[in-house]
């Protein structure tokens, strides 16, 4: 600033002209309302006091609006098998124009994890910033044998919720996510026969038979049925043996009832075995 134009003597009129721009520098507090500024200039008459001027304006601020939102992914869009981990991030941003403090992050399926706090927090945010919690979550075999709770896929929801500055009110938003789940049930069987070479009436013949769980999904109420094309003869009613072999080693196995299975998991395989004795019809039909 550049004041021109000399002393001037009191009682004789005159300006003293400032020159270039007049600058103040104040912190803008977040009132929301009227801000009064008054600006005082003072000075030092030779020989005298001078009484200080004063000048004031007023500006309107603009009306609180605290606001968040969340926008939650995940980092697949699909899973395809008990055990695949889906890791999810949730960004929650500040859209309105006052800071936001205290807000929580929950997920109804997993827990999650801010960068800033280190626990599913956020102290505070700013107007136009963000920050993005991250959580991974197990698929259960569970979630496979329900059909994700009967609609196919995975839903799950996160919710932020804060408070706005100045007691502006709390705020909240959530967002969803769905991973659709590949249901693959499938079933396996084989038999085999101890001697498949020439036999004869009175010959007592062993069959296995093998079933594998190679789908997705648990299979319950597994039946085994084998019937004799023989006249008259059949199967000895039943399995004399049962062997499982507990392929991924999840769950534990219901004990078979005759010839039923009564839980079979992905990727297990159950042994049965049964016997019978050729009959002369056997030998007479060629059966």
């Amino acid at each position: 600033m550049i004041c021109r134009g000399g002393h001037h003597r009191s009682g004789r009129g005159g300006a003293i002209l400032l020159a270039g721009l007049l600058a103040f520098l104040w912190l803008v507090l977040p009132s929301f309302a009227a801000m009064n500024n008054t600006a005082t200039v003072t000075g030092t008459p030779r020989g005298g006091t001078l009484a200080p001027a004063t000048a004031s304006e007023s500006v309107d601020l603009v009306n609180r609006a605290p606001a968040i939102a969340v926008t939650k992914s995940a980092n697949v869009g699909s899973v395809n098998n008990a055990g695949d981990v889906i890791t999810y991030s949730v960004l929650v941003s500040n859209t309105g124009n006052t800071t936001v403090t205290s807000i929580t992050v929950s997920d109804t399926l997993v827990s999650l994890v801010c960068p800033t706090s280190g626990a599913a927090t956020i102290a505070t945010l700013a107007p136009g910033a963000s920050e993005t919690c991250t959580g991974s979550y197990t698929v259960p075999q569970s979630v496979f044998d329900n059909n994700g709770g009967g609609d196919g896929d995975i839903d799950n929801t996160a919710t932020a919720s804060g408070t706005g500055a100045g007691g502006s009110g709390p705020v909240s938003a959530n967002d969803s996510v769905a991973v659709t789940l590949n249901l693959n049930p499938s079933i396996s069987l084989t038999k085999v026969a101890d001697d498949d070479t020439l036999v004869n009436a009175g010959q007592v013949i062993t069959y296995t038979y093998t079933v594998t769980n190679n789908g997705n999904q648990t299979l319950t109420n597994v039946n085994v049925s084998d019937t004799h094309k023989g006249v008259p003869g059949a199967l000895v009613p039943g399995f004399s043996s049962f062997t499982i072999n507990n392929g991924d080693g999840v769950g534990n196995f219901s004990a078979n009832s005759g010839n039923t299975l009564t839980v079979l998991y992905p990727g297990d395989q159950a042994t049965f075995t049964a016997t019978y004795t050729v009959l002369q019809d056997d030998v007479d039909y060629l059966q």
